[in-house]
């Protein structure tokens, strides 16, 4: 799989088969997150994602995001 970047939004694609993988929002109060040793990718809406850096002042961002789209849980990638 692969990120393709548009405008601010991250498509994720087979490689085998660049066919694009569609998201269900089963929870509107759940965000998928992808935390990486760089960056975090947060998605609230399974379309747009929005990242930031691992910096403190970042990560306090991406929770004050959360809060504010009233996100309760997460689920994704906590390598």
């Amino acid at each position: 799989m692969c990120l393709e970047k548009s405008g601010f939004s991250y498509k994720i694609q087979k490689m085998e088969t660049e066919e694009s993988i569609d998201f269900v929002v089963v929870n509107p109060h759940d965000a998928g997150i992808d935390i990486g040793s760089r960056d975090i990718f947060v998605s609230v809406d399974g379309k747009q994602c929005v990242s930031f850096k691992t910096c403190t002042e970042d990560y306090e961002r991406c929770c004050k995001c959360l809060i504010e789209k009233w996100i309760r849980s997460v689920g994704g990638n906590f390598n």
